[in-house]
């Protein structure tokens, strides 16, 4: 097998330069046939019932919504071979909405961690008070608002409307 010294080292150089390109259509399409697979292996983990009654089970709706997510990431996926450059887009890895985009992920981590310590109350609006300053919200006055805002929304709908139990605090 001859390997093609010269496109290996076309990509050494993009990506030393922190650049990369790819075809949007194809990666998106690969990005939703990971998580259909993902989301069909939760599915598995749905109670099946236990009566002989030709029921639909709990799984049925999320499995044909995965079904349909498959076949359109397909679709997607075999149209993406099509030779069309306007499709291509560069990943610039100094770019700084990359860090914000680890950051977030690892504030949402921290949010996990800290919800049953600090209760719901006192999490949410630091998780979100933190995302906002982190994609870059400079007024304060806004971030607590909105903060308090959405916590009180989010409280008044699940523990008060649905009766979802939350690990609340203070309220």
């Amino acid at each position: 097998m001859k390997v093609n010294y010269n496109i290996i080292k076309k990509y050494e150089v993009l990506l030393q330069r922190g650049e990369g390109t790819m075809d949007k259509d194809r990666t998106l399409a690969l990005l939703l046939l990971f998580l259909s697979g993902l989301t069909y292996y939760e599915t598995t983990k749905f109670p099946e019932l236990s009566n002989d009654l030709e029921v639909i089970n709990a799984a049925f709706v999320p499995r044909l919504l995965v079904l349909f997510l498959i076949i359109s990431a397909c679709i997607l996926f075999f149209k993406s071979f099509k030779n069309n450059d306007n499709n291509k887009f560069t990943i610039n890895l100094k770019d700084s909405i990359l860090w914000r985009i680890g950051a977030a992920i690892l504030v949402m981590i921290g949010y996990v961690i800290l919800l049953p310590l600090l209760g719901f109350e006192i999490a949410s609006i630091l998780f979100l008070s933190i995302l906002m300053i982190i994609f870059k919200l400079n007024n304060w006055v806004k971030i607590f608002t909105i903060s308090v805002t959405v916590m009180l929304v989010v409280y008044y709908v699940f523990v008060l409307q649905l009766n979802v139990s939350l690990p609340l605090r203070f309220l």
